[in-house]
C-alpha cells in the first residue's frame, strides 16, 4: 500500500481550562518550538466554539507573541474569523494569543464547552502546524470577600475577589463622597463628582490608581478570581495582586525574563535587583504596583499555601 504522510513543523494548541460560570476567561492558544530558520509574521483562520454556553468577547494579544500586531476580528454565531500580522516576526514557542470568552449561565458546572479550529494558517502556509483543539470546563465559584481600607491621598487598588456586582458606581458607592478619581492604565477614569465614568465595570485582571479626600473602605463580595494570570507588555505595567496571600517579589521577577523594576503605587517600596535593592519584600493583596519589563510576557500568581 502507499499513501501520504504529513510532516508538521510544530503544534498549535487551543488549551483547555477551568473557570467559574459567569466569569470572563482568557483561553490561551499556544505554539511549540519551530525548526531553525522558520518564523511567523502573520496568522489567520477560523475557530468555532460552543454556543450559547460561550460568548466571544475578543481576541487578546497583550502579553503574547503577537502583542502589537495589526488585528482583525469578526465574530458571528459560533465562529470567529481573524487575521493577525506584523512586520516584526517571532520564532519562539509561547502563547500566540488569547481567546477571551464570557461563560454564560447555560454552561453547567462540570460541563466542558468545546473550542475547535476550523481553519488556521501561518504566513502563506509555512510553517505548517498540527492543530490541537481544547475547551473550557465550568467549575463552582468559591465564595469570598475582601475588605479594603484606604487613607486620604493617592493609592493603588486591586482585588483577588470578583464582585457579584461589578458596576463601578455601585462597588464604590460607600466611598463616593470622598473619591476624587479612579483610573486604570488604559486611561479610563471614574470621577463621581463630575459624573464621568469611562471604566464601567470593575476588572479583576487590572489594577487601578485612586485619590481620596477622606478615608474610605471598599467591600468586594463575590468569589475568588480563578484566572490568576496577568498579561505584561513591554515597558511599564500597572499590575494587580491576584492572590489571597502575600507573594514574594523574587517569585514574580524570576518568572519574567525581561523584569527590570517594581514600585509600589503611591508608596516608597521598590524592587531593583540590578542594584540589590528590595524594600517591598512581598506583594500585598489589595495593593497595586508599577512593573517595568523589557519583554512582553505574563505572570501567574501561585496558589497560596494551605493552612
Amino acid at each position: 500500500t502507499s499513501g501520504d504522510i504529513s510532516v508538521y513543523d510544530t503544534y498549535v494548541t487551543i488549551q483547555s481550562g477551568n473557570a467559574p460560570v459567569g466569569t470572563v476567561y482568557d483561553l490561551p492558544v499556544t505554539m511549540g518550538d519551530l525548526p531553525a530558520g522558520e518564523e511567523v509574521f502573520s496568522m489567520q483562520g477560523k475557530i468555532i466554539f460552543q454556543i450559547p454556553e460561550l460568548s466571544l468577547v475578543d481576541i487578546v494579544t497583550d502579553g503574547t507573541l503577537s502583542q502589537g500586531w495589526s488585528k482583525s476580528v469578526l465574530s458571528a454565531g459560533n465562529t470567529v474569523t481573524f487575521a493577525l500580522a506584523s512586520a516584526t516576526s517571532f520564532n519562539s514557542a509561547g502563547t500566540l494569543f488569547y481567546l477571551r470568552f464570557q461563560l454564560t449561565p447555560e454552561l453547567s458546572v462540570g460541563e466542558t464547552a468545546y473550542v475547535n479550529f476550523d481553519v488556521f494558517t501561518m504566513n502563506e502556509g509555512v510553517p505548517l502546524p498540527m492543530l490541537m483543539n481544547g475547551g473550557i470546563t465550568a467549575s463552582e465559584g468559591v465564595p469570598a470577600t475582601q475588605n479594603l481600607s484606604f487613607a486620604v491621598g493617592w493609592g493603588g487598588i486591586s482585588s483577588y475577589v470578583v464582585p457579584d456586582d461589578t458596576d463601578i458606581e455601585n462597588l464604590f458607592a460607600p466611598a463616593t463622597a470622598v473619591l476624587d478619581i479612579l483610573y486604570d492604565q488604559d486611561g479610563n477614569i471614574y470621577q463621581p463628582a463630575h459624573g464621568v465614568n469611562t471604566i464601567g465595570n470593575w476588572n479583576t485582571q487590572k489594577a487601578y490608581v485612586l485619590k481620596l479626600s477622606g478615608p474610605a473602605t471598599v467591600l468586594f463580595d463575590g468569589y475568588l478570581n480563578f484566572n490568576r494570570t496577568i498579561s505584561l507588555g513591554v515597558g511599564w505595567n500597572l499590575i494587580p495582586v491576584i492572590s489571597e496571600c502575600p507573594v514574594a517579589v523574587t517569585v514574580l521577577a524570576g518568572s519574567i525574563p525581561g523584569f527590570d523594576f517594581l514600585q509600589e503605587v503611591a508608596g516608597t517600596g521598590i524592587y531593583w535587583p540590578a542594584f540589590g535593592i528590595n524594600t517591598i519584600g512581598d506583594l500585598q493583596p489589595g495593593k497595586a504596583y508599577y512593573l517595568h519589563t523589557a519583554t512582553a510576557g505574563s505572570f501567574t500568581f501561585p496558589l497560596c499555601p494551605k493552612e
